[in-house]
């Protein structure tokens, strides 16, 4: 839904998608990604990809994905932030881990209804895996855990608030893309503790069906 128009003559509150004659840069990015996750795990992935005025305003993150009733998915970003990160390597860094790691998240099935996306937000542990693999995906992908990395710290620069989704901790996550992108690409054991915390995150020999593997105590849902 569309406000009234900012000083640059955008709306407010509306998605403008990213293509190649606007957004060449944040364009190239999201392609090369593609090229990534399909050279990797030989899927593609046609991440559908907008920029969204005042999102970050709205409701404090710098990028979101939507899920429609048709099934379809689209990701948006903070237009003010994703065009203030292209201009740089280290924000383009940012930008391609966002891309990844979204794109993680179709290629590994996550949310494919309503109903599924409600009930993983009543299993922590579940929330927790979910996001942990799209991490790993974006790792393996990019050769390196730097997006993942630098997005920690910009979410620390600009105050984001943590999530409410049952998010991993930033820095559970950090230390996940480590070990995923060791070896050319592994997966990732995690231990719980019995307060089903994550207390230890280690690099397994890589398995594309099983990104992230769950040691846990029986009563940590």
């Amino acid at each position: 839904m569309s406000g009234k128009k900012r000083d640059d003559g955008l709306e407010n509150n509306a998605t403008y998608y990213v293509d190649e004659t606007h957004d060449p840069a944040i364009f190239k990015i999201a392609q090369e990604v593609r090229a990534k996750i399909k050279e990797k795990f030989g899927k593609d992935i046609d991440l559908r990809l907008g920029l969204k005025t005042g999102l970050y305003q709205e409701i404090g993150r710098i990028a979101s994905t939507n899920l429609y009733p048709d099934g379809h998915k689209e990701v948006v970003i903070d237009y003010d932030i994703a065009k203030k990160l292209a201009q740089t390597d280290r924000g383009k860094t940012i930008l391609a881990n966002i891309c990844a790691h979204e794109s993680g998240h179709t290629l590994l099935g996550h949310a494919k209804s309503f109903q599924q996306a409600l009930e993983d937000a009543q299993s922590p542990m579940r929330r927790q895996k979910q996001e942990l693999e799209a991490d790993v995906v974006s790792a393996i992908a990019t050769g390196s855990s730097a997006g993942v990395e630098a997005n920690s710290e910009f979410a620390k620069e600009i105050n984001q608030p943590p999530s409410n989704y049952h998010h991993p901790d930033p820095a559970d996550r950090v230390k996940a893309a480590q070990a995923a992108a060791k070896n050319g690409g592994s997966s990732i054991a995690v231990t719980y503790d019995e307060d089903c915390k994550i207390n230890d995150i280690q690099s397994v020999p890589l398995n594309v069906t099983q990104l992230v593997q769950i040691k846990a105590p029986a009563d940590c849902k």
